[in-house]
């Protein structure tokens, strides 16, 4: 190669590198470690790049990362990990910061923490799905789990404690029973009970609650594990497993079919 090319092949191989150096987001040229906040950075120093408390990053289109402070991302802001998100938390799936306790807000990206590092939780409270911290235990109506909520249960959508049997309720979702009968939370099928008002189905019977008819109570022939499950009242084994026996009219081909016993031509009497 002769001289002249090999100083052409120098030269051009200098340009391109000083080009790749003068510009981008990880651009180090004449830039120092521990930087100021909001001043540039150079992501390849790490932890050095920027002074206490502060990250770099280049966020919401920058070219050139800066230095940050830590907890200052606004809720559902670009984020790369939890200490730079006001809420503490980022959702990295997304790359968002969760939103921040008492903020409105939807399953989808969720909540960060309180201030004193517990997980919010997405909750129905004052008629608004707000971040707001589990208080079932003390008094609240806001869960995380079942256990939250004493002998009642946790709505695991709206992250309400369910009403237990015997509460003033507007509707079946309010109750753990899944039962609101006269605006009182009633008892499910199977309940223990002393009287036939407790139970949704108004019948208490050898001290369970009997199933509602039209409601859950099995009918003829379905798996069951108790009498007082089956629309019948008698749950049995025919010869071919545990099932609701059937009533009168229902379809048979033996009397163990029936809870009469008796099946005469083809149906039960």
């Amino acid at each position: 190669m002769s001289q002249l090319r090999l100083a052409l092949l120098v030269c051009c191989l200098s340009f391109f590198a000083g080009c790749a150096s003068s510009g981008g987001a990880d651009s180090c040229a004449g830039i120092g470690k521990s930087a100021a906040p909001s001043a540039a950075c150079c992501l390849s120093y790490g932890a050095d790049a920027c002074g206490a408390n502060l990250f770099c990053a280049a966020f919401d289109g920058r070219t050139q990362a800066t230095c940050y402070g830590e907890r200052t991302r606004l809720d559902n802001t670009e984020c790369s990990a939890d200490i730079q998100c006001l809420s503490g938390s980022c959702a990295t799936d997304v790359k968002k910061c969760r939103m921040t306790l008492g903020a409105a807000c939807d399953a989808t990206l969720g909540c960060g923490f309180s201030p004193t590092n517990v997980q919010a939780v997405c909750a129905l409270v004052g008629g608004k799905m707000m971040c707001a911290v589990p208080n079932a235990a003390t008094g609240g109506n806001v869960c995380a789990a079942d256990a939250d909520c004493g002998a009642s249960k946790c709505n695991l959508a709206l992250h309400n404690c369910l009403k237990s049997d015997g509460s003033s309720c507007a509707a079946d979702t309010d109750c753990a029973s899944g039962h609101c009968t006269n605006s009182k939370c009633a008892k499910g099928t199977g309940a223990t009970c002393t009287q036939s008002s407790e139970c949704a189905s108004n019948e208490c019977s050898n001290g369970k609650c009997f199933c509602v008819i039209g409601g859950d109570c099995l009918t003829h022939g379905a798996a069951c594990t108790s009498s007082w499950s089956c629309a019948s009242g008698h749950c049995a084994d025919p010869g071919n497993g545990m099932q609701c026996l059937g009533v009168t009219g229902d379809p048979c081909v033996a009397g163990s079919m029936c809870a009469s016993a008796v099946c005469n031509g083809s149906v039960c009497f």
